[in-house]
């Protein structure tokens, strides 16, 4: 039926995005039994599918032909203007619910404003050309990013054998959607049943990410007019992944990532605006620079616990500190329990969070994006393109040849010193030896 109504669309384009609306919105694994099959889907990102140049009410207009086509079904209790204004829920009609299905990577969608790494490479931007030209130069070991992920959900590594086609896709797809580990159980409180979803659907991500970015081949290169970041398949990689990242032939790598770095930035703009004049703003530009926020603010938030977070914990709070508070709508921020021991402890930062997010909280974010491609992507890429360093920038860190390490490090540190924050760069070997 699909090919039905793609026979009736006139423009390339809306067929692609009608293809691509129908795999988002009937994925066997995004869409499960104790949720009654629906799955949410923010309006920002039908609007990146089917939305620019087309139009605000294409997608709209898209799902309406879906679902009159008996493809899928919309929650018709959604309403305009209610709490749950900002996303509407989609799932397969009945009969399909319970039946097994596989969702087949769609290599002709193009999303608005990619570019192929050929074209970016000459772009007249000289920072985005040298980042294009490296990432030409980088390759991933599939097999061994196949095991990797199996490694890291549990699953048998004996799963990566095989050729790499829609069969070899569709029993990684199965494995990872079947997962027990992240099953939930009755006895599961609603915390660890969204941390076990949240696991589920990082893994169906991660191995999308390897399927389209590396196995299909679509190769794409892009920067956010929006945030000024790079996207590509290597920024789309899971960190446990990028060990079977290839760069100029070597996969002995090893990635410097700036510790904290929303933070770091953000400690940067408070000193613009000369928060280290009261107590408490200093001590929290001392713990940006010198410490580790998230374990300081899981203390402040967990005073029953007397001890530092398990790395785990320490993952989830990250998740949690930007939801809650940092990231947050000022009712988030001031209403949640966590909010109001944070702005009890930190006054100053708290307030001038809201002074930030003046005008609308998505504000903040995107200036703290920008002003980090700014140092890695308008110095750094050039410090490194100077001094011959092939280089992969993924937002907050870089991956370099392990020969090139101290020198980019140092590379980085001078990029880095125009925040008048020290910054935490932590290093890590990737090599075939180490795993």
């Amino acid at each position: 039926m699909v090919a039905e109504i793609v026979q009736m669309e006139s423009n390339r384009r809306l067929r692609e995005r009608l293809l691509y609306l129908a795999s988002l919105v009937t994925d066997p694994h995004l869409c499960h039994e104790e949720n009654g099959y629906w799955r949410r889907l923010y309006s920002q990102i039908l609007d990146d599918v089917c939305g620019f140049r087309l139009r605000k009410p294409c997608y709209r207009d898209l799902l309406a032909r879906l679902e009159a086509a008996g493809l899928i079904e919309i929650d018709a209790s959604y309403k305009a203007g209610g709490d749950d204004s900002f996303c509407k829920a989609y799932r397969c009609p009945r009969p399909w619910q319970t039946e097994p299905r596989v969702i087949v990577m769609l290599d002709t969608v193009t999303f608005p404003n990619e570019q192929s790494p050929a074209d970016a490479a000459s772009d007249d931007d000289p920072a985005v050309a040298y980042l294009a030209d490296c990432y030409l130069q980088s390759d991933l070991d599939v097999p061994h990013a196949l095991r990797l992920l199996a490694a890291e959900h549990g699953l048998p590594v004996d799963l990566a054998a095989g050729d790499l086609d829609d069969a070899h896709f569709a029993r990684y797809s199965n494995a990872l959607a079947a997962n027990e580990r992240y099953t939930a159980t009755p006895g599961m409180t609603d915390e660890q049943r969204e941390e076990a979803e949240h696991k589920r659907g990082s893994s169906v991500w991660a191995l999308d990410a390897v399927w389209q970015g590396w196995v299909t081949r679509r190769p794409w290169f892009k920067r956010d007019r929006t945030a000024s970041r790079l996207h590509s398949p290597v920024t789309s990689l899971p960190s446990y992944l990028r060990p079977a990242l290839r760069l100029a032939g070597s996969d002995r790598l090893v990635s410097l990532d700036l510790k904290c770095s929303q933070i770091v930035f953000a400690a940067a703009w408070m000193l613009e605006d000369s928060l280290d004049a009261s107590e408490r703003g200093r001590l929290w530009l001392e713990i940006a620079s010198n410490g580790d926020p998230y374990i300081t603010t899981w203390r402040i938030c967990h005073p029953e616990q007397d001890r530092d977070p398990t790395p785990a914990e320490r993952d989830k709070w990250k998740r949690d500190l930007f939801k809650l508070w940092w990231y947050a709508t000022q009712n988030t921020q001031e209403g949640s329990a966590f909010g109001r021991l944070l702005a009890a402890a930190f006054p100053e930062v708290h307030d001038w969070i809201h002074k930030r997010k003046k005008g609308g909280y998505r504000k903040f974010p995107i200036e703290l994006q920008r002003r980090e491609a700014k140092v890695f992507i308008d110095d750094l890429a050039l410090r490194l393109r100077d001094a011959g360093v092939p280089v992969l920038t993924i937002h907050d860190s870089i991956i370099v040849l392990e020969a090139d390490a101290q020198l980019a490090e140092t590379l980085m540190r001078e990029a880095l010193s125009v925040l008048q924050v020290r910054p935490q760069i932590k290093a890590e070997r990737y090599s075939r030896t180490a795993h």
